[in-house]
């Protein structure tokens, strides 16, 4: 019978690793492909056609104008929503779109992860390592929706989360490069993901300034002077943070909620928000079990950064560890300026939970390195580690990994057919939205509306629908007065029952 040491012997073996590595490859394809796929099947809705509907009536630049005045200091999302493909007409645009993101989500991991363990791994296994992130953060995806397929959140959060990747990139190539040549051109570059980044929403504006600043002060405790190409893009973030601040629009916004500016109701939602949001994902995602299943391999590496000056991985783990409290704060800001009830946090969660996986395989890096070098503390055994590999394994076997599951959904949306008959339904709707004559258009309902791409709130139907905000500016887009959305099976149900009908009237 095999021992724990044995177990543990065998993962590092050689043959074993590249067994392990396919695997995680073949998790990782299968976790992204059915987003890709659901992309084909998504249209636009709500504030989409707001968006459209202003760039439309005053063209692009005065829309962006009105946009920071009345409503929203977010000047490069709001850039990229007031000239979207929904201006230009051009519907297939609007699919592509989550396709983009996601592509530049993978290449931002993998530029990140390659800046990192260039000359460590090669290319194939940081491609899989990225992969494999990208799976823990699909799994638990908190809102697909949100994220990814409606273009207004996808534009305000998730270019968040690829802008920063790329900025976190530009920030190892300044401190890795030995010349100015090189650190300058990581700084232009790096200049342009700041702005992009303040300019997406007001947490990854918040995050931005915090990474910086902690750049700053680590490599100032490192090397006792003043990094200054760092102290150019945080002079740069201040300045467009003040820009985004400031805005009327801003302001305006949070005037609009009731509820806003209620400090200890806000600070007990974020308390509330960080349990639901951050810890029992962090429970429920594969996150703890690759924690695991990573530590014989994060020894070595660990081993590896001790003899090398490797600024990224030998700082003290505290770092890490604040960073792990910061990024829940970042509810505050949300309950703060539009009330502690604000039941839209997914879009939040979107941004930081990424990052938390980073900063998390981060922090455990940092501190197998820490107690290799100090030996102020020794590492779990073999035993200990294959006996929590076991139980991970049982737990996730019988409960969590079955919840929630969002790549089993995105597969679920397309086997069942629900996201191509979504996309047909809306199809024959866009069509008839088209080429009508009507004034005051009645289309039925859609019955079929995938979890994966559909928000379902933004789906009205029934009585005073037309009256609904959301079917106001679709009628706005196609040209018409108004848009009822009428419940077909309500419909055919009166027509068969007309006494009935008469009697409920009467």
């Amino acid at each position: 019978m095999m021992k724990p040491d044995d177990i543990y012997t065998v993962m590092l073996n050689k043959k074993f690793r590249s067994s392990f590595l396919n695997v995680l490859l073949i998790l990782g394809v299968l976790g992204v492909l059915p987003f890709f796929v659901n992309s084909f099947f998504v249209h636009p809705a709500a504030d989409d056609f707001i968006f459209a509907n202003t760039s439309l009536q005053h063209g692009a630049w005065q829309a962006q104008i009105n946009w920071y005045n009345a409503w929203t200091g977010r000047y490069f999302s709001t850039f990229l929503l007031s000239n979207s493909p929904l201006v230009y007409h051009w519907p297939f645009g609007y699919k592509l779109i989550p396709v983009f993101l996601l592509a530049l989500l993978i290449f931002s991991l993998f530029l990140l992860l390659r800046s990192l363990f260039r000359g460590i791994f090669k290319t194939k296994t940081i491609l899989i390592y990225s992969l494999t992130l990208l799976f823990i953060y699909l799994h638990r995806f908190p809102s697909t929706n949100w994220g990814l397929y409606w273009m207004t959140g996808a534009f305000t959060y998730q270019l968040g989360n690829i802008s920063m990747l790329l900025l976190l990139w530009a920030l190892t190539g300044i401190m890795r490069s030995p010349g100015r040549k090189q650190k300058t051109a990581f700084t232009f570059f790096a200049v342009a993901m700041v702005f992009v980044s303040v300019g997406c929403n007001e947490i990854t504006m918040l995050l931005v300034n915090a990474l910086l600043l902690t750049v700053f002060l680590v490599e100032y405790g490192m090397q006792k002077k003043v990094n200054r190409y760092v102290l150019i893009l945080i002079i740069v973030a201040v300045a467009l943070s003040v820009f985004v601040f400031v805005s009327p629009g801003k302001e305006a916004r949070e005037l609009t909620w009731d509820q806003s500016h209620q400090l200890l109701a806000s600070v007990l939602a974020t308390f509330r928000r960080t349990f639901s949001q951050v810890v029992f994902r962090l429970i429920y995602s594969p996150l703890l079990i690759f924690s695991v299943l990573a530590f014989p391999f994060f020894d070595r590496l660990g081993s590896y950064f001790v003899h090398r000056e490797i600024k990224l991985f030998n700082v003290n783990p505290l770092i890490a560890v604040a960073w792990l409290l910061l990024l829940p704060a970042m509810f505050f800001p949300l309950h703060y300026s539009l009330g502690p009830y604000e039941p839209h946090a997914e879009r939040i969660t979107n941004l930081i939970f990424l990052f938390f996986i980073l900063d998390w395989f981060w922090l455990e890096i940092l501190l197998i390195t820490y107690v290799k070098r100090t030996g102020r503390f020794s590492l779990p055994g073999k035993r200990t580690y294959v006996y929590a590999l076991v139980m991970m394994l049982m737990f996730y076997g019988f409960f969590p990994v079955r919840e929630h599951n969002r790549i089993r959904t995105a597969w679920a949306d397309i086997i069942s057919g629900r996201s191509y008959r979504f996309n047909h339904l809306m199809n024959e709707r866009t069509l008839y939205l088209e080429n009508s004559d009507c004034s005051s258009c009645v289309v039925p309902a859609i019955k079929v509306l995938p979890e994966t791409i559909v928000y379902k709130w933004f789906y009205v139907t029934g009585k005073g629908s037309e009256k609904f905000w959301m079917n106001r500016e679709i009628a706005k887009y196609y040209g018409k007065k108004s848009l009822k959305i009428l419940d077909k099976r309500k419909s055919d149900h009166q027509k068969k029952n007309p006494e009935k009908r008469k009697k409920n009237h009467e």
